[in-house]
């Protein structure tokens, strides 16, 4: 399953679980450690590790987390579902439960 970006936002504004997350989005506050923002209609988890150092992780529908994994496991040095596959994902994507799901 090929997810666009129009897909992608359109599975952002419909999940319910993510009402509250796409609120903050648009409310604030956007500041701490991490905290969530629309970029072009786009849901994204910002988190600061240090100082200026800025990651955008995009905030995954559960419906699109099989995708998800198996994009990052059919790539030929992508090996077997353990730390690394998780955290690069994780460096990528956000989600309610995500880690878990992983």
């Amino acid at each position: 399953m090929w997810c666009s970006r129009e897909k992608l936002i359109e599975h952002q504004e419909r999940n319910e679980s993510m009402q509250s997350i796409r609120d903050m989005a648009q409310n604030g506050p956007h500041e701490g450690k991490s905290c969530f923002v629309l970029k072009n209609d786009l849901l994204f988890r910002v988190f600061v590790q240090n100082p200026g150092e800025k990651f955008f992780q995009i905030v995954a529908p559960k419906k699109l987390r099989t995708c998800i994994m198996s994009l990052s496991h059919d790539t030929p040095l992508a090996g077997y579902i353990g730390n690394k596959t998780r955290e690069r994902i994780m460096q990528h994507f956000s989600g309610p439960g995500m880690y878990i799901d992983i």
